[in-house]
């Protein structure tokens, strides 16, 4: 027999010697009474305190401790010891009986919403026990725990026993500090009950884990109390930072290879880009030829010389526009997205295919 069921035992077992020595007193008090006083009147209210204490104690099975006691005092009537007419007796005895009903009644409607609470207590802390969110509960006045759950105990890598009286803040994270506080402030001002935020908590051998925090104002254990859940959401932000990392190789790569093929073009658009360059430089030579030949032939006016001079010009242009474009081919710079004037590339594109 373990301790519980020893201690039961012993707590039942001294009930009984109680109403028991309860009963005993009241017959033999009543006995003495009715022979030597021939009265009942002094002793008679005495028999409610083993009838009440057995009705709490055992419910409507302790009528049966009022159901003896009535027939302790039928019992004078048939032995020709009674005191008091047989229908006082029989009152007595009927009153003996609703007491002792009542009282088994309410106690047994008692145990039952005890029962009730015991249930519903038990079903929460096993909710609360196998929730996976960690549930920490804290004063607002101090900022100290005053529950924690299990889940919230194996995300700090701590029992959950060792986490109540200590501050909420030493789970956060330092740096985390300043911005919770003003998130909590301005909760406060603005006089709103729940919050949500992530933030970095602090597990017991000093690593970090990220956490999804809900908390709630709620009322504990008849006081104001903060209630917390937290979910560890450390995978998903690691996750998170490797899709980023992942993306930006991805579009460093997208811009190595678009800038390849732009080379790769340029190669083979070498012939086509010489073609292209030869023509002005071409005319250049000749227009610098013929005017150098009007100037010491004389062999035409000043007008007809600076005509070859504006040639040469536009043809220097076109050849400084066209290596300024093979030089954007071959650039290699951050993508950007801007406006763009469709009109001003078709002209470029054109000028540059012209023969």
């Amino acid at each position: 027999m373990d301790a519980g069921k020893r201690g039961l035992w012993a707590s039942e077992t001294a009930r009984v010697t109680i109403v028991a020595a309860l009963v005993a007193v009241y017959a033999v008090g009543s006995a003495y009474l009715n022979l030597a006083w021939h009265t009942q009147v002094v002793y008679t209210h005495f028999a409610y305190v083993p009838v009440v204490l057995a009705g709490l104690w055992w419910g409507r099975r302790g009528m049966a401790v009022a159901g003896l006691l009535g027939a302790v005092l039928l019992g004078f009537h048939a032995v020709g010891i009674a005191a008091s007419p047989l229908w006082h007796d029989l009152a007595r005895a009927g009153f003996l009986a609703a007491a002792g009903g009542c009282a088994g009644l309410l106690s047994e409607e008692a145990e039952a919403g005890r029962r009730a609470a015991r249930l519903s207590e038990e079903q929460h802390r096993r909710i609360v026990e196998k929730s996976l969110s960690g549930i920490v509960v804290y004063r607002p006045s101090d900022f100290r725990v005053t529950f924690a759950n299990r889940r919230f105990g194996e995300m700090l890598g701590c029992p959950a026993d060792q986490l109540v009286g200590r501050s909420i803040w030493e789970f956060i994270a330092p740096d985390e500090h300043a911005r919770v506080r003003a998130l909590v402030a301005e909760r406060e001002a603005g006089g709103t009950s729940d919050l949500h935020y992530e933030a970095r908590l602090v597990r017991a051998d000093g690593s970090a884990l990220w956490a999804d925090v809900l908390s709630s104002r709620a009322p504990h254990a008849g006081e104001d109390a903060v209630l917390v859940n937290a979910y560890d959401i450390t995978a998903r932000k690691e996750a998170e930072g490797k899709r980023r990392e992942l993306s930006d190789i991805a579009r460093r790569q997208e811009d190595q290879l678009v800038h390849s093929t732009r080379l790769a073009e340029l190669g083979e658009m070498a012939a086509a880009v010489a073609h292209d360059l030869n023509q002005p430089l071409t005319g250049i030579r000749n227009f610098a030829k013929n005017a150098l030949f009007m100037l010491e032939e004389q062999a035409a006016g000043s007008e007809e010389v600076k005509e070859n001079l504006r040639l040469i010009t536009e043809q220097v242009d076109r050849a400084a526009r066209i290596i300024n474009q093979l030089r954007g081919m071959t650039r290699k710079t951050e993508r950007q997205l801007a406006p763009l004037d469709l009109n001003a590339i078709i002209r470029e594109s054109v000028e540059f295919l012209t023969p």
